[in-house]
């Protein structure tokens, strides 16, 4: 396996930090088991992602950002509307949120393509193998951009955490209590949806808005099995999601062509996606007692 690691290294750079900025707000998810939110958070940015590309006319800048922002926002009173007003389950108003702010943001982004380099299918598997060009120079150092904007996200939601430890931990695990005490567990709520969103926007790039739903999930509730304390859950969700991405990359590079005759790689982000799955898996299989019980059993 011959690896250019001015290219393959980048590569597996940005998939780590991917898996880092999606620990935190994925550990909260996981814990409040609202995992399904994070599907129809990654799916309800899509139309904020093409408003900003077109109004912008670039796929950089804050307005994307702020698009997005906007479109979660919008998603989250849509389904906390549907629950309350329309007495509408909880399941069933995700799914029709997720299904209708999904068509909204392809019928934009397709039309979006015509005057900004913006392809439906980067949208859903994203383009991490492409990731190390868009490079910038940072103290003299050229750097990806997805690498800088991933660092900067990885920060805030760590800090945006630290801040609210106290209000998001009692929201997790009680709300009734957090309205007793005063910490307004919808406020916490809307906090955790923005920095999903954020984080969404952040990872829109390298691996698709539909498999940054396997690096925010996976890996966390992989850390549920391993801790049931909040920061450690979130550094093993870091360490197993960086894992996943190393070896994810790996073996897109390696397998297929073991495998298929004149294949020579398939698709990263897919493959860190499934790699996530995997590590899952074994985690729950070796680490939790109810996997060992299930493997001795079989």
């Amino acid at each position: 396996m011959d690896l250019n690691w001015a290219i393959d290294g980048w590569i597996m750079v940005i998939g780590a930090l991917c898996a880092c900025a999606c620990a935190a707000p994925g550990v909260f998810l996981v814990i409040r088991g609202q995992a399904m939110l994070a599907d129809s958070i990654s799916h309800a940015v899509l139309p904020g992602i093409a408003i900003g590309y077109l109004w912008s006319g670039t796929r950089e800048g804050s307005w994307v950002f702020l698009g997005a922002a906007a479109s979660a926002l919008l998603a989250s009173i849509s389904m906390s509307l549907l629950e309350r007003v329309a007495r509408v389950e909880r399941g069933a108003s995700m799914g029709i949120v997720l299904s209708v702010f999904f068509a909204a943001g392809l019928v934009l982004i397709v039309q979006a393509a015509d005057t900004v380099d913006l392809d439906p299918g980067c949208v859903l598997y994203g383009a991490i193998e492409l990731a190390p060009l868009d490079v910038v120079k940072v103290l003299g150092a050229v750097v990806p951009r997805a690498v800088l904007v991933l660092v900067a996200v990885t920060l805030l939601n760590l800090g945006l955490v630290a801040v609210c430890f106290k209000e998001l931990r009692i929201a997790a695990f009680d709300p009734a209590l957090g309205r007793s005490m005063g910490c307004k567990p919808q406020l916490m709520d809307l906090l955790l949806m923005a920095m999903t969103a954020v984080t969404a926007v952040a990872c829109f790039d390298s691996i698709g808005s539909v498999l940054f739903v396997a690096m925010l999930v996976a890996p966390a509730a992989a850390a549920r099995v391993l801790s049931s304390s909040i920061w450690p859950m979130i550094g093993f969700a870091a360490l197993l999601g960086t894992l996943a991405a190393a070896l994810g990359h790996l073996a897109a590079v390696s397998l297929p062509r073991l495998i298929f005759a004149g294949v020579r790689d398939t698709s990263t982000a897919g493959m860190m996606a499934l790699t996530c799955a995997i590590v899952f898996v074994l985690t729950h299989l070796l680490f939790s007692r109810a996997g060992r019980r299930a493997a001795a059993m079989r």
